[in-house]
């Protein structure tokens, strides 16, 4: 299965679990974009993992699990209590400006039961 591939790439120490592919994502946006619980969990436990990867100003993976309300990925994001949830991207907007767009009325009521939002 899927999670098993990650497993054992994430095991090897020559893989970057923050390498930043060109749209500046690295496999954190693209788990959590995916929705995929058992791989995004994996990601999570991993020692080196940035959880918040690529430039200050670039959507990060909660924005993209927001904008499309793949409700999974916001709580296992937010549980972590490592990610930025006020961060902007490059638009000036937040995950709750995007999930609020979108209508995604989970995962906006997930994010405003943020303490730091």
């Amino acid at each position: 299965d899927k999670a098993s591939i990650v497993r054992l790439l994430l095991d090897d120490d020559r893989i970057d679990p923050n390498a930043l592919d060109g749209r500046n994502r690295g496999p954190i946006h693209w788990a959590a974009l995916i929705g995929n619980e058992e791989i995004l969990k994996c990601l999570l436990r991993h020692k080196k993992l940035d959880i918040d990867p690529g430039p200050p100003d670039n959507a990060g993976p909660l924005h993209v699990a927001a904008a499309k309300g793949i409700t999974v990925s916001v709580r296992l994001l937010l549980e972590t209590g490592q990610i930025n949830i006020n961060r902007t991207s490059s638009r000036g907007k937040t995950p709750l400006h995007y999930a609020t767009e979108e209508g995604h009325d989970e995962v906006v009521q997930l994010l405003l039961a943020q303490k730091d939002i």
